[in-house]
């Protein structure tokens, strides 16, 4: 059976590091970019790899390695609960451990074409 990778690190994605994740924005909108920071289906934000996952129809044997919350939203399973606060940034309420989706994006969007440059620790973050 093939083992997937995780997703590809960034201190401002929420997702399990040691994980790979589905993005449940694929059905409605397409492939996002590699490299992008994008909401996944256990409703966290992962950067998207520039490999897809492949081999998902219904009946296909599931890679290890997938985050198991991810596929059992993807299942019909109900989405993960995540305490709720206000972004240490822009005060909106957000499930993101302090640092709502929005403001982890653009700071990740920044950090991005940087990340070989410097280390980053963002308060609230897997490691």
């Amino acid at each position: 059976m093939t083992t997937l990778a995780p997703n590809p690190h960034s201190p401002y994605a929420d997702a399990d590091p040691t994980k790979r994740h589905i993005f449940a924005a694929f059905a409605f909108f397409g492939d996002p970019t590699p490299g992008g920071l994008v909401p996944t289906a256990c409703e966290r934000l992962a950067v998207v790899p520039e490999e897809p996952l492949t081999g998902t129809s219904p009946d296909a044997e599931l890679p290890d390695g997938l985050c198991p919350l991810c596929v059992a939203v993807m299942q019909g399973g109900d989405e993960p609960r995540h305490p709720v606060t206000d972004c240490r940034e822009c005060e909106a309420v957000t499930d993101h451990d302090g640092l709502c989706a929005l403001c982890r994006q653009e700071k990740h969007d920044a950090w991005w074409p940087t990340r070989g440059e410097t280390a980053v620790a963002v308060e609230g973050s897997a490691p």
